[in-house]
């Protein structure tokens, strides 16, 4: 930001080849490199083109807990009431809908495959449930990992 305003205040220097007086000269382009300064900063502001992932945190929050098996230490899900929970559902659902195109970057683009992944990893085991693995889901000739576990942007 303080660059523009370095760059607009550069021209701010009175000509009276324009007409007018220079002082009125000055206060109008002083005002217009304003007007131009602000037209470019709101062109520049862009909505958030990742998906808003609160309600996502929320849920694994509340479902979500640090535990041990046999001495590891592991996040545990409680599936059971994690699929009871609509909120659930509806995470589910907004991805289909998302456009994917709005990603821009690198970063941006791999955070939201992977909290997709997450996020139908979770859908299928809760559709699924009870059960011991994720691999229980699928067999040997169709196993979970080739099946659709849900839509991205309509696909």
């Amino acid at each position: 930001m303080p660059k523009l305003y370095t760059v607009m205040f550069s021209y701010l220097k009175p000509s009276a080849s324009l007409g007018g007086s220079v002082q009125e000269n000055s206060v109008k382009r002083y005002l217009s490199r304003i007007m131009l300064g602000i037209l470019i900063m709101l062109s520049m502001t862009v909505q958030a083109r990742e998906p808003d992932w609160t309600l996502y945190e929320q849920l694994l929050k509340q479902y979500v807990s640090s535990g041990e098996e046999q001495g590891i230490a592991l996040n545990l899900v409680n599936y059971s009431a994690l699929s009871e929970d609509p909120r659930f559902q509806q995470l589910a659902d907004s991805l289909s809908s998302f456009p994917v195109d709005q990603l821009q970057g690198r970063q941006e683009t791999l955070a939201f495959y992977i909290n997709v992944y997450n996020i139908l990893a979770l859908k299928t085991v809760v559709e699924n449930w009870p059960l011991k693995s994720i691999k229980d889901v699928g067999s040997w000739l169709n196993p979970v990992w080739k099946r659709e576990a849900g839509r991205i942007d309509g696909r």
